[in-house]
């Protein structure tokens, strides 16, 4: 199990691919909550979206700090 804290031996590039599986496992999560019937996931979902979009975003800016914050977060969706 990897933590949310990079080690000096761990490359940022092994976190922008970890942050990578984990926003395509979240996407996954995403579709199966938009699946449930009667509405009865979409606050899930609008958290879900919301995290997602912090995440590529830190993707996008290349930004260390805020995609180990988003890694950790992604990882505790359920």
């Amino acid at each position: 199990m990897r933590t949310t804290v990079q080690s000096p031996n761990r490359s940022s590039t092994d976190l922008h691919d970890d942050l990578l599986k984990e926003i395509n496992r979240v996407k996954d999560l995403l579709e199966l909550y938009q699946s449930l019937p009667n509405n009865v996931g979409v606050v899930a979902v609008q958290r879900l979206k919301i995290h997602l979009a912090h995440a590529e975003k830190a993707i996008r800016d290349n930004d260390t700090i805020q995609m180990l914050q988003m890694y950790g977060i992604l990882k505790e969706c359920q």
